[in-house]
């Protein structure tokens, strides 16, 4: 969530209402970033009742820029070494393109370590041409009974671990394999993992 630094009622109530952990801090535009600030610090000068706006603004950290094609194990290597959890991409120009957490390359490299039973499924998107682009990471069972698939579900739990079995490897480009009646159609990869597939049920 980006913050403004505009006037001091306004920042207090936007502090009220705040769900996230790590806030973005902007002067004048969105995309003119000036910091960052963590919750975490700002309940802290609650807690203490040193609440002051001088005080606030001294927790805003500089913000921690990435360049964009930044492989994934370099740049968990970046913030270990640089002690950051939150970084900002940003293209050739220096234009921000986006938002890279220390959580979400983990998740890349060693697969989700967290689920949430609860959560909407929203990994299957349908195509025009009835396949679908599915996110690899969703799990084999979950698959099956969404398009209503028989994919083998063994050692394997999720559909990016039954590729991978298949296959022996991690894939070093674009190819199809074929799995009980299901094409699937290997979109993108990456050199850690298998980004997005399209499935294909055959008739």
């Amino acid at each position: 969530m980006n913050l403004c630094f505009c006037k001091g009622k306004e920042i207090l109530t936007q502090l009220e209402r705040i769900a996230h952990t790590r806030l973005l801090v902007f002067k004048g535009k969105p995309d003119n970033i000036t910091g960052v600030l963590h919750m975490r610090d700002v309940a802290n000068l609650y807690a203490k009742g040193d609440f002051s706006m001088e005080n606030l603004l001294k927790l805003v950290r500089a913000p921690y820029f990435v360049p964009e094609g930044t492989s994934l194990a370099h740049q968990l290597e970046h913030f270990q070494a640089q002690k950051r959890r939150l970084g900002l991409v940003v293209d050739e120009y220096g234009e921000v393109r986006g938002m890279v957490v220390f959580e979400d390359i983990l998740e890349e490299i060693v697969g989700q370590f967290t689920s949430n039973q609860n959560e909407a499924i929203t990994e299957v998107t349908q195509q025009k041409d009835g396949s679908y682009l599915i996110d690899p990471r969703i799990s084999i069972r979950e698959i099956n009974a969404l398009l209503n698939v028989n994919l083998p579900v063994g050692k394997a739990k999720t559909l990016n671990g039954l590729i991978l079995e298949t296959l022996q490897s991690i894939p070093k480009r674009d190819i199809s394999l074929k799995i009980d009646n299901v094409l699937i159609d290997i979109v993108q990869i990456s050199k850690q993992t298998i980004k997005l597939v399209k499935l294909t049920k055959s008739a």
